[in-house]
């Protein structure tokens, strides 16, 4: 069996988590015999390491006249039995993909549906109350236009796709609440893979980690720092660490978050909280006791799924709806109102002042990460393969 993965971005798997969902799921293909191809719609290469691994690349320039030719040469070349629209962010109209009848197309789309809540605040940050009247007015259609042009998205791609496929059971009714009753069945879940296997051993220190991409209107990690305010002077001995951060000068929005997030430290006078820079997090997650997640909307929660395979133990907002598939509350793990920063900070004390307790919330945390093993979810991917490929008029 053939699969193409289709990526509108590069194959950065220490970025961003759908590189890294790709590049976990492509080796498990590969493992079971299966060939891997990889389609990108800009200019990309493959690291020389990745190319000896995988069996082809091919680019389709979107912004290229000859894209659509270039596409359909990409498709008669490789033959895949199964193209994944990975991200669900190929540009043109997937319809275009059907080079022959038997080709089966599958959305993976790794996002949640944004609201108009959700999109006014990645926008305006918050300085909507500072805004004159016009201009809020003119955010605000910005907004819906924004939504209903996402509804319309996700529609065509599942009246386009044989499958889409969402990251979480419980974003699966949000979908198939869209689209037409006789499209409902397309829509379904797979889990993401966890990024790394689980293991223990690790001596753990009295540090609350966050892995996090500095973004104010998703991260939030300003709650995390105002709930730390009001610890740190009563537990000397615990630190906090943040991972991540701009890779390049290039990174404007990162920049501008970490300055606003050291301004936040200065306001609290916080001494114990140390900005690690963008770091391979897996050392960290290891010697960590606590691990932060202070979102305000997730899709899956990439870090989360990381940090507990390694037993530290998660404390997050209950914020999206993949944080209840995958944390039970206080069993292995912890789940607050959001976002409410002095229960928060209430619920990270608890697990400051009880080792016992971590220790064997650290031990659940891992047990319960085992289900997304790489092996168990491209199994489960490879039976939909099966399942779609037998379905083949």
């Amino acid at each position: 069996m053939n699969i193409l993965f289709l990526l509108s971005q590069p194959l950065r798997k220490n970025v961003g988590g759908v590189e890294r969902v790709t590049d976990i799921l492509a080796r498990q293909f590969i493992s079971a015999g299966i060939k891997v191809g990889f389609g990108f719609c800009r200019e990309y290469h493959l690291k020389e390491s990745d190319a000896k691994i995988y069996a082809v690349s091919f680019l389709a320039n979107a912004n290229s006249d000859s894209f659509l030719t270039e596409q359909q040469a990409m498709l008669k070349s490789f033959e895949p039995d199964v193209i994944i629209n990975q991200g669900g962010r190929w540009p043109g109209n997937l319809s275009f993909l059907r080079f022959n009848s038997n080709v089966k197309i599958i959305t993976s789309y790794h996002t949640m549906i944004w609201s108009p809540k959700i999109i006014s605040d990645t926008l305006l940050r918050d300085q909507s109350e500072l805004l004159p009247k016009w201009k809020k007015t003119v955010m605000f259609l910005l907004c819906y236009r924004y939504y209903f042009r996402q509804l319309s998205n996700i529609r065509n791609l599942t009246k386009e796709s044989d499958l889409f496929v969402t990251c979480s059971n419980n974003l699966v009714p949000s979908f198939r609440n869209l689209v037409k009753n006789d499209e409902q069945d397309k829509i379904i879940a797979v889990n993401n893979p966890a990024s790394y296997q689980v293991s223990d051993g690790f001596l753990k220190e009295k540090e609350i980690l966050s892995v996090s991409r500095l973004e104010y209107s998703s991260k939030r990690l300003d709650y995390l720092l105002k709930a730390w305010s009001l610890l740190e002077n009563k537990y000397p001995d615990w630190r906090v660490t943040i991972v991540g951060g701009p890779i390049n000068g290039q990174d404007i929005g990162q920049h501008r978050e970490l300055c606003r997030l050291k301004e936040i430290c200065r306001k609290y006078k916080l001494n114990r909280v140390h900005f690690a820079g963008f770091q391979e997090p897996l050392p960290y997650y290891q010697k960590s006791a606590i691990f932060a997640m202070t979102s305000r909307h997730e899709s899956w929660g990439m870090s989360l799924i990381e940090a507990s395979s390694q037993g530290a133990v998660p404390v997050l907002f209950n914020s999206f709806p993949a944080a209840s598939e995958i944390i039970t509350d206080g069993v292995n793990g912890c789940l607050v109102p959001p976002f409410d920063v002095k229960k928060y900070a209430e619920t990270l004390e608890k697990l400051m002042s009880d080792e016992q307790l971590r220790n064997q919330m650290s031990l659940n945390a891992q047990e319960n990460i085992r289900r997304f093993a790489p092996t168990t979810i491209a199994k489960r991917w490879m039976d939909i393969f099966e399942k779609v490929a037998s379905e083949r008029k």
